[in-house]
């Protein structure tokens, strides 16, 4: 399971697909969800704190295309994003 790196978004889903589908439609405005700064290009924003987990997290899901690589960059990112957004599901045995 994903879960979104916003902070207050509760947001969980199976597929990484839907997780970038999501921080597309809701957290791609004018304002920075994690830190709250206003900024007039987001992912410009977003690339230059990326070395904070949770701004290389949306980041990383507002850059994804379609999981295809794009720059040596983005892959870096995505091994330190990927255990962070990545939830692990809690089998209980009865």
């Amino acid at each position: 399971m994903f879960r979104c790196p916003v902070p207050n978004c509760n947001y969980t889903t199976t597929t990484l697909w839907a997780l970038v589908n999501h921080a597309r439609t809701c957290h791609s405005g004018d304002q920075c969800p994690i830190c709250g700064v206003k900024c007039k290009n987001m992912v410009k924003h977003l690339q230059m704190r990326s070395k904070d987990v949770k701004h290389a997290s949306l980041y990383y899901l507002l850059t994804n295309r379609n999981g295809r690589r794009t720059s040596r960059t983005i892959d870096e990112i995505r091994e330190r994003v990927m255990k962070y957004i990545t939830v692990q599901e809690v089998v209980v045995k009865a």
